[in-house]
């Protein structure tokens, strides 16, 4: 028994040698698509790795500045308490009293400060508004305080 093949028979399966290698080949590559695809959420998660970054670095120069103004006001409170140590009478008696409140509302500062250094997510953005707000608020009345010892 002759184990040849037709002549017609060997170009067929020839060619379907070939394309079974070729899809084989081309299982383990990924279409066009597939691959922008991949591509995309690798871009993705690089941008969205990056925007935490920045926001937590952005954070955390926030609280610093926030730190540094809530400390600088104590620093003026302090200072200003030292001036009035050289009144006398009602003057002496009002400057106390408006260096009580501007203590008071530096305490509430410093609360508030902890709130922010505490808050999670996005709720500390608007903590840190709120201290900011605050913050000045407290400046302006050492201002007018200041102002009245003058």
């Amino acid at each position: 028994m002759s184990t040849h093949l037709p002549r017609p028979v060997l170009p067929f399966l020839t060619l379907l040698s070939l394309v079974a290698l070729v899809a084989a080949a081309g299982c383990e590559k990924k279409s066009g698509a597939e691959a922008m695809l991949d591509d995309l959420k690798s871009t993705a998660k690089g941008a969205l790795d990056s925007a935490k970054a920045t926001s937590s670095e952005t954070r955390a120069e926030t609280e610093k500045a926030l730190s540094a103004k809530v400390a600088e006001l104590k620093e003026k409170i302090d200072s200003l308490e030292h001036e009035a140590r050289s009144l006398s009478g009602d003057a002496k008696r009002d400057a106390e009293g408006r260096i009580a409140t501007l203590r008071e509302r530096h305490q509430d500062l410093v609360r508030r400060l902890d709130k922010v250094e505490s808050a999670s997510g996005d709720a500390w953005k608007d903590a840190a508004k709120g201290l900011d707000g605050a913050a000045d608020d407290l400046r302006g009345a050492f201002d007018k305080a200041k102002a009245r010892f003058n």
